[in-house]
């Protein structure tokens, strides 16, 4: 078979199983994980930083999997004008309380933005869920930011 026809079927086939395991996240994220995103820049006022610190708030009302853990890996913000300070892992064990859980990581944000803009800000959060024998479920979700208003 000539080189010309080999290898842009190898390239549709990476493409395509690369397709597949980003659907399955997604899926996976969707079908058991119950999670809204929220920032919160009325935590820090008191401290002389005017706003610009706050906290992104990860509240996990239920899991619908058998689980030992869940980890956050990932964070990425849509703008630019929002920065997550520093963060290993995100991560609590499982199962969860009735009430859920709040998970939160600290960001800044930038003078510049607007409240409108901030408002228009998502999130990609990306994870697994940890199983028995050490089994790892990958997730995958890009969620809209709840903005907390000022006090």
């Amino acid at each position: 078979m000539p080189l010309e026809i080999i290898i842009p079927i190898l390239i549709l086939l990476i493409l395509g199983v690369y397709l597949y395991y980003e659907y399955k996240k997604r899926q996976i994220f969707k079908d058991y994980i119950n999670l809204t995103v929220s920032l919160d820049f009325n935590q820090t006022a008191a401290i002389k930083t005017k706003g610009h610190y706050g906290l992104l708030l990860f509240n996990i009302k239920k899991i619908n999997k058998e689980s030992r853990a869940f980890y956050i890996e990932d964070l990425k913000l849509s703008t630019s004008k929002v920065h997550i300070r520093n963060y290993n892992n995100i991560s609590t064990k499982l199962p969860l309380p009735k009430e859920g859980v709040v998970l939160s990581v600290g960001v800044r944000k930038s003078k510049s933005i607007s409240s409108r803009n901030l408002g228009k800000c998502n999130v990609t959060i990306s994870g697994f869920l940890m199983e028995d024998q050490n089994k790892k479920s990958p997730f995958k979700a890009k969620l809209p930011v709840e903005i907390i208003p000022n006090k």
